[in-house]
């Protein structure tokens, strides 16, 4: 098997019904149906983050050059953006695990903060050189726009995944 960004994008949304049903318990209450469904998506997404991060990870050492930046013969830049799945996931990590773990385990966010922060500093660095680099790749092609991609909205929607967590931790940051 081999990195497929699709492959990310399932623990994202994964990610998403778990919050989508910790919203729910938030509206209705919380009892065992949905703290169990709450869980096993939560579960569900680290699974196939963990297990595609190592796809993604060896894919990156195969190639010769980091995310192919400045290869004149590779494939057109704007399909390098497959490579912010793993950032767009990860995102989805911390804005899940955020909302479900505390509710869960009863504890203050403010004890999670530390390890959320650092993680969340991971995410957006991660994001930001992924850009960088699909940008200077696009630069550097020199041809125009032939066709519409995916990619060109999952750039932006990853930078918003990024904020979401940020801003939701600055608050609780003295």
């Amino acid at each position: 098997m081999k990195y497929d960004p699709f492959l990310f994008l399932s623990a994202l949304g994964s990610g998403g019904i778990s919050v989508a049903f910790w919203k729910l318990g938030e509206s209705v209450g919380h009892n065992a149906l949905i703290t169990f469904a709450e869980l096993f998506f939560l579960f569900l997404q680290y699974v196939l983050f963990v297990i595609n991060l190592w796809y993604w990870l060896k894919e990156v050492r195969q190639q010769q050059v980091l995310f192919g930046l400045m290869r004149r013969h590779s494939q057109h830049p704007l399909t390098a953006t497959g490579w912010m799945s793993m950032p767009a996931a990860f995102a989805m990590v911390l804005n899940s695990s955020f909302a479900v773990l505390p509710t869960f385990f009863n504890v203050s966010i403010t004890v999670l903060l530390p390890l959320g922060l650092l993680m969340w500093v991971l995410s957006a660095a991660i994001t930001l050189i992924l850009g960088f680099m699909i940008l200077v790749n696009s630069f550097a092609a020199g041809n125009s726009l032939q066709q519409f991609h995916f990619g060109i909205l999952f750039q932006p929607l990853v930078y918003g995944l990024n904020a979401i967590p940020g801003i939701a931790m600055s608050s609780y940051v003295t």
